[in-house]
């Protein structure tokens, strides 16, 4: 039995005043009254659909907490069943797939059989799997008071059942209501303005100035409801967000399609952006030695100048494939002009900045500064080659002593103008020299052995600068050479942080256009969403249903963004138009960052969405 106390009911003005009603088990129970009495309202207050508290509530003697939304959707999904003015049932599914819908949202499932006999319970012969639309009104309304029975409830709650029925089929929906009250056990509240339903009806209340009358009463017989407390499993879920992908599959394929190309749109240009940085980068590698020429003076780092003996160089640790050349100072007359020596190393290749090739063999020897073949043009060679008196320093007693000695050197060839040493100061004329050719003079000749600098090769430009960093934090100068160092790690910082401001564009792009979406999405939904409470999905199965749909989008955008994307890219590799470069730790940044935002904006939404949009509220109009 259920029994209602204290009910108030009031619009912009009051409808009903300390109204109380009994509802035996085993009873048809009618709500009548006028137009806009509030007998719906009423009826809503006796499913547990309305979110007003202000009325007493008992279930069989026991007090129904109504602020407690828990309890309530309990209620409605185990032991309620309903019946709604324009008729219950889910147009995409066909008679067996709202049948087993509603038997879902019980936890329950049943035979083909078992489906059948409900089916005759409310005098319903049709194919189990027709079409919904192709239903008559009659047949529709006996379909959605048996999906109804599919929860096994103890109590029916029906709005307007028969309103749109002729006599003919409102007879039998009546007769049919009257057979599961007195045979199955069911206690059913119906509203209606209908003449004939008051025929049919055990108990009927009616609605008059401001007042709930019992005009019939009946006394029923009690019955004992289930004990059911029967969860909602993760299939009802997952076959619930498969089937309806399928009713609004134009929205959904929108929604996804928006979502593959903002993430395709943010790969593509991460790849674009770190390709052209790379490609950069790449090309600076080429044009620069990746050399730093260390000394022990911050005050002076020029071979030509007064360097200090270097200590402490074991402090500096190098990275794998990284070298380090202690420097000799060395210095070569040429045609009576004293001219400085610098060293050159495996791999460094003057091919390409040559302004005349000389020896063409493998063999190494010296490079002449484009201004010292202009000071020595009348000079002479033979075969390449040329003799010449030269010095190698050592550091005695704090001064500098030369060891002069005398050697013939073959000559590779004449740099090109634009070709300066920028270890040396305000010096244009010099000699490039293989280092071990400078080491083995040096070895012969010097009667110590300390050294003044060190040129340290590394193997890429990101070593180079963490090299640099070390020898500075150690207190050493730095020479940078070719490149400037500094210029270089704002390249990276700038081209780390476009990568950032365009996925961050691209993220409020995609925030904007979810936001629309879901907008749109949950207002075509929402009388979808009030029939889902109305059978006791509570809020947070609301909000679960809602963040599986919009995951499950998701990951399948992103599943499809990446193989296009992968194609695309194959696609301009193989062409050879452009070679795209990924940054995979910034991808993946995006990725999580789409994810938890789409999580916050369906969560933030759906609860939004859910409080403001009540059951009552949308049923009602």
């Amino acid at each position: 039995m259920i029994k209602l106390d204290n009910i108030e009911i009031s619009y912009d003005r009051v409808l009903l005043e300390n109204g109380s009603m009994q509802i035996p088990d085993k009873t048809l129970t009618l709500i009548t009254g006028l137009s806009g009495t509030g007998k719906s309202t009423l009826l809503y207050r006796v499913g547990m659909i309305s979110d007003q508290c202000d009325y007493e509530y008992e279930i069989n003697g026991k007090a129904i907490d109504l602020r407690d939304e828990k309890c309530k959707s309990q209620y409605r999904r185990l032991h309620f069943g309903y019946v709604m003015q324009d008729a219950s049932l889910y147009e995409q599914y066909d008679v067996l797939g709202n049948l087993k819908l509603y038997a879902s949202f019980a936890g329950k499932e049943k035979s083909e059989e078992a489906y059948l006999h409900l089916l005759s319970l409310v005098h319903l012969q049709v194919p189990m799997h027709q079409s919904i639309e192709t239903l008559s009104g009659g047949e529709r309304q006996r379909l959605a008071i048996a999906c109804a029975l599919c929860k096994d409830p103890e109590v029916l709650i029906l709005d307007e059942p028969t309103s749109a029925l002729d006599k003919k089929n409102e007879t039998i929906v009546l007769e049919v209501l009257k057979q599961l009250a007195h045979e199955e056990g069911k206690c059913i509240v119906m509203a209606s303005h209908s003449a004939l339903a008051k025929e049919y009806a055990d108990q009927i209340y009616s609605i008059k100035e401001k007042t709930l009358i019992c005009e019939k009463q009946y006394q029923g017989t009690s019955i004992t409801w289930k004990d059911d407390k029967q969860k909602l499993s993760l299939s009802f879920f997952t076959n619930y967000i498969r089937y309806f992908f399928q009713k609004y599959k134009s929205l959904n394929v929108m929604m996804i399609t928006a979502m593959i190309l903002c993430m395709m749109a943010s790969t593509l240009s991460l790849g674009f952006i770190d390709a052209h940085a790379k490609s950069s980068y790449e090309a600076l590698e080429r044009l620069t030695d990746k050399q730093l020429f260390i000394t022990d003076d911050k005050g002076q780092m020029y071979m030509n100048g007064e360097l200090p003996v270097m200590k402490d160089m074991e402090k500096l640790k190098l990275e794998d494939g990284d070298n380090l050349y202690p420097y000799h100072k060395m210095m070569i007359s040429v045609n009576g002009l004293w001219v400085s020596v610098v060293p050159y190393f495996d791999g460094q290749d003057f091919s390409d900045k040559m302004l005349r090739k000389m020896d063409l063999g493998d063999n190494q020897g010296v490079y002449f500064s484009h201004q010292l073949y202009v000071d020595m043009k009348d000079m002479a060679f033979v075969d390449n080659r040329f003799d010449a008196s030269g010095v190698v320093f050592d550091i005695q007693d704090g001064e500098d002593m030369g060891h002069p000695f005398e050697k013939s050197f073959l000559v590779k060839g004449v740099l090109d103008k634009n070709i300066h040493c920028p270890y040396l100061k305000d010096e244009k004329s010099f000699i490039y020299m293989y280092y071990k050719e400078i080491d083995a003079l040096y070895q012969k000749y010097s009667l110590q052995k300390d050294t003044r600098g060190y040129i340290l090769c590394s193997n890429n430009l990101q070593s180079l600068m963490k090299n640099k960093d070390v020898a500075k934090a150690l207190g050493f100068g730095v020479n940078e050479g070719q490149v400037n160092l500094d210029a270089l790690n704002t390249l990276a910082h700038t081209t780390q942080n476009l990568r950032f401001l365009v996925l961050g564009g691209f993220l409020i792009v995609f925030i904007l256009m979810l936001s629309a979406l879901q907008i749109n999405y949950f207002y075509k939904r929402k009388r979808e969403f009030a029939l889902l409470s109305v059978n006791g999905l509570a809020h947070r199965d609301l909000h679960k249903l809602s963040l599986m749909e919009i995951v499950g989008k998701i990951m399948l955008s992103l599943i499809i963004s990446m193989i296009v994307s992968g194609i695309v890219w194959m696609a301009l590799s193989v062409s050879g138009l452009m070679k795209l470069e990924i940054d995979g730790i910034a991808q993946l940044i995006f990725y999580v960052s789409l994810f938890v935002i789409v999580v916050l904006v369906t969560m933030i939404y759906s609860v939004i969405f859910f409080r403001k949009n009540q059951p009552e509220n949308i049923l009602r109009n």
